[in-house]
């Protein structure tokens, strides 16, 4: 089973498919994917990271401890809570995060993120123009308490 919910985005303009390296690619995701689904669809992650709580596959590593794909799974349920895209150059991510469904939020460190609720189970999070995450609503103030009131 592909990660892809459907043949066509609601969440992206023109509703096509975007290329897996694209930005666009993290909304038309699922977080509905068990971990086996993941593997079969990535591969054996370059590095699996299972503590009590959490486990974490990380793919396609570009700098030492980088990686461009991770996915984080509850350990008990093998739920996905988020999804971290992250690249090696800036990238444009205007036509995920419009004005109008789109607010801003600051960290105490003066990190900036752009969100924006996809559906009531999804979050878009831009952070910088080098990193996307996707979330569910109910793990948003476990991974981003700064950015929890959306």
């Amino acid at each position: 089973m592909l990660m892809i919910t459907a043949s066509t985005s609601p969440n992206l303009p023109g509703g096509a498919l975007p290329d897996r390296s694209s930005p666009a690619y993290l909304a038309t995701l699922s977080l509905s994917t068990p971990p086996s689904d993941v593997r079969t669809h990535f591969g054996a992650p370059d590095r699996a990271s299972c503590k009590s709580e959490l486990c974490i596959y990380d793919y396609d590593e570009f700098e030492r401890g980088e990686y461009g794909w991770s996915f984080v799974f509850e350990v008990a349920t093998e739920r996905m809570l988020c999804i971290t895209r992250r690249f090696t150059v800036p990238q444009d991510l205007a036509t995920l995060f419009p004005s109008t469904s789109t607010t801003r939020h600051e960290s105490r460190r003066g990190a900036v993120a752009s969100v924006r609720r996809l559906d009531p189970g999804r979050i878009l999070i831009g952070i910088s123009r080098q990193q996307i995450v996707l979330v569910r609503a109910s793990a948003i103030a476990r991974f981003f308490p700064w950015i929890a009131s959306v």
